[in-house]
């Protein structure tokens, strides 16, 4: 496992959805409350990476620190292929997509579906333009509708797309324009050789001009551009097989990555017991959404 101190600019970004990072070795913790209970995620958005991850060694490791913060629940995930030989009461499976050996990669080499896609958009005049301070709001209101039209469930905040678009070399983000309007946009974070997309949004009104395909391929360019070994499209919630089928159509491979959770405390043990509650009757699914980060 690869484990990265996160940066500066997104630990702020993660502030404005009301998180605290609490740094436990070399893992950063991403604590946040919801309601009564305080839950942390190691890692956040990717959580454990990697095939040979120590990953009973990184808990065992951090729970003296995250009890003396209080913390009342865990919510973990990781490779599928890591979890050889743990037993963690598995809670449930989604597709993980993720571009191996992004240096070769090279858009001559994509579908020829894709291709005309991605050229029809620049044929169309769309061009591709970092955001800047003060455009969090309309990002925001992109990803909104964007999730809203996916049926998806809106995690992020306005403060957190604010900080964002403040800039910095480790958080790329940036709008797809034509002329001066606005039709969509993408955001990448950086750490160490990875690069990993955090959300992507397009206007409706501009669908027909395929945004979402051209952000992603220069987003996809420009992170190989800047030496990145990966490209990290994060989890896709089983019911949008064609969420992953997107992914997949850039070159990215599709793992299984597993979701579990651990409680720390009396009030950890009955958020455990409300959230097996709500998903006996949505499905596996409806918890594992929210016990990491999906792409969105």
């Amino acid at each position: 496992m690869t484990l990265h101190a996160s940066p500066a600019a997104w630990h702020r970004a993660l502030y404005g959805l009301g998180g605290v990072i609490l740094r436990v070795g070399p893992l950063d913790w991403l604590v946040l409350r919801r309601g009564p209970f305080r839950i942390a995620y190691p890692s956040f958005p990717v959580g454990f990476s990697m095939a040979n991850t120590p990953i009973q060694q990184c808990l065992a490791g951090s729970l003296p620190a995250l009890c003396r913060a209080r913390v009342d629940l865990l919510r973990l995930s990781a490779p599928e292929d890591a979890m050889a030989g743990i037993n963690c009461g598995v809670l449930a499976r989604l597709p993980e997509s993720r571009i191996e050996g992004l240096q070769a990669w090279d858009r001559s080499r994509l579908a020829a579906p894709v291709r005309r896609k991605l050229r029809k958009a620049e044929g169309a005049g769309l061009r591709m333009r970092a955001a800047e301070p003060g455009d969090g709001k309309l990002l925001y209101a992109l990803y909104e509708r964007t999730v809203r039209r996916q049926r998806g469930t809106v995690r992020y905040t306005r403060r957190y797309f604010e900080e964002l678009c403040l800039g910095s070399p480790d958080l790329m983000v940036a709008k797809v324009v034509l002329d001066d309007a606005v039709t969509g946009f993408i955001a990448v974070l950086h750490q160490g050789m990875d690069s990993i997309y955090l959300h992507g949004g397009y206007a409706d009104s501009h669908a027909s001009l395929r945004p979402g395909y051209f952000a992603m391929a220069w987003a996809i360019e420009a992170s190989r551009d800047r030496g990145s070994r990966t490209f990290d499209m994060l989890a896709s919630p089983l019911g949008q097989t064609a969420l992953r089928e997107y992914k997949e159509s850039f070159g990215a491979v599709t793992h299984w990555r597993v979701y579990w959770q651990q409680p720390l405390t009396l009030r950890g043990r009955s958020a455990v017991a409300v959230l097996r509650l709500i998903g006996s009757g949505r499905g596996s699914e409806a918890q594992a959404s929210a016990l990491n980060n999906t792409s969105a």
